[in-house]
């Protein structure tokens, strides 16, 4: 049974309602979905939180886009945010009235009803078709909290079964004769891997030679953002990437070499043949200079990671966990990052490895959220300015599998650190 993805919307001044760890929303939600053999994905704001304002807002829509339900909980805070209303809600609406999206809107704190009619997204909200029970007559409070999240969960749940026979009416409608329903499955790498040293750091690179391939996702695809597409053909010359992300070691040797602060150690502590982490782009930018090597641009990333088949996972087509390295039921479960090329299996068309998981990579280019629409076709090299650079595959803190898409895109401001987030090198031919 696919998973269904469940956004949460709402108020930071209910944020209680939303992530105490005992009684919060998200996680009795999750239990009691697990507790049936119901597989969800729940999705809020916390991992975006500290995230400069036109970034969070770019990733507060992907996710919106790329959930099959999403839990609006209504308060008068919710209703008078104007990022909510600017932002959030004309995005619902529009998913929800082209039937790509079931909206479920519940009150967790009263409303004052003579306001609702100055909200006018409230009043369309009401209107759409195939809402549940209007929502001024569902109010509840503090005192019913635990009736509120029974009368969730009964809604959620009714919007699951709704969910599933639309999919299973989807499928029957496009289904293939018998013996037309074989679904061809990528198999291991056509490509010659072709090894090489960089004399400097000692690091393993991989050849990925010149021409062509699809970059990014059809505008069809709704389980990924905007801002990955449409799907395009770029042309790339040939460069050599690193087999896997700098690591510890090296990264010391440059600190040692350049004279260089050390990144601030991460909780989980140093290991030498795991990937550095806590680095800005500068940084890395450093080290790629000081190895004789660059940062590759967004372009070389993607071609790295899927080759020219358009697969959507470095090894196929299909998610598969074993894999990579990834949290499990929750953000930053895992605990920390792993050695390097722990995951051979996972290997990348071109012999890549962690393309997918234990930490994000940052990238040369400025980040352009609607970059693909106007980039050149050959060898692309980003946006001139911004104020953000592309971070690209997921990481081990990460457990949804839309991260470790190889078209997904992240970015961040340049001077960011974070114990999820490294680097690997390209060098020319």
């Amino acid at each position: 049974m696919k998973s269904v993805r469940i956004f949460i919307s709402y108020s930071h001044n209910d944020r209680r309602w939303i992530d105490d760890p005992h009684d919060g929303l998200v996680e009795w939600l999750r239990k009691t979905f697990v507790g049936l053999g119901t597989p969800i994905e729940l999705w809020f704001d916390h991992e975006l939180r500290k995230l400069p304002g036109e970034i969070y807002k770019t990733r507060i829509k992907s996710e919106i886009a790329a959930a099959d339900i999403v839990v609006l909980l209504v308060s008068m805070d919710f209703i008078s945010s104007e990022f909510v209303s600017q932002h959030e809600m004309p995005l619902i609406q529009e998913l929800h009235g082209a039937g790509k999206l079931i909206v479920v809107p519940i009150l967790v704190r009263p409303l004052v009803t003579y306001n609702l009619d100055r909200i006018r997204w409230i009043t369309d909200l009401q209107m759409l078709p195939g809402l549940p029970t209007p929502l001024i007559d569902i109010v509840k409070d503090e005192s019913h909290w635990e009736r509120t999240k029974n009368e969730i969960f009964d809604a959620v749940s009714s919007r699951i079964g709704e969910l599933h026979r639309r999919r299973e009416g989807v499928t029957q409608q496009i289904a293939a004769p018998p013996e037309a329903q074989t679904v061809p499955i990528i198999q291991a790498a056509p490509h010659v891997v072709t090894t090489s040293t960089n004399p400097i750091d000692g690091a393993e690179m991989v050849w990925v030679p010149a021409g062509e391939f699809t970059m990014g996702s059809a505008d069809t695809d709704r389980d990924v953002g905007d801002d990955q597409k449409p799907a395009h053909k770029v042309y790339l010359g040939g460069y050599w990437i690193y087999k896997t992300d700098v690591t510890v070691a090296q990264y010391n040797a440059f600190c040692e070499a350049a004279g260089r602060t050390k990144p601030r150690t991460p909780e989980f502590g140093w290991h030498d043949d795991h990937p550095v982490v806590n680095v800005s782009w500068d940084d890395a930018a450093a080290y790629a200079k000081w190895a004789g090597a660059s940062l590759p641009t967004e372009a070389q990333w993607e071609k790295a990671a899927r080759g020219t088949d358009s697969r959507r996972f470095p090894w196929g087509n299909d998610w598969d966990p074993s894999l990579c390295v990834h949290s499990h039921a929750r953000p930053g479960d895992r605990g920390s990052t792993e050695a390097v090329g722990s995951y051979p299996q996972g290997a990348s068309p071109f012999g890549a490895l962690d393309m997918a998981g234990n930490v994000w990579n940052w990238c040369a280019d400025y980040y352009g959220e609607h970059y693909y629409r106007m980039s050149p076709n050959r060898n692309p090299a980003g946006p001139v300015s911004g104020d953000c650079r592309v971070l690209r595959g997921g990481s081990w803190h990460y457990f949804k599998e839309m991260y470790f898409r190889v078209s997904y895109r992240f970015s961040n401001v340049p001077v960011y650190t974070s114990y999820n987030i490294g680097f690997r090198c390209v060098m020319r031919g």
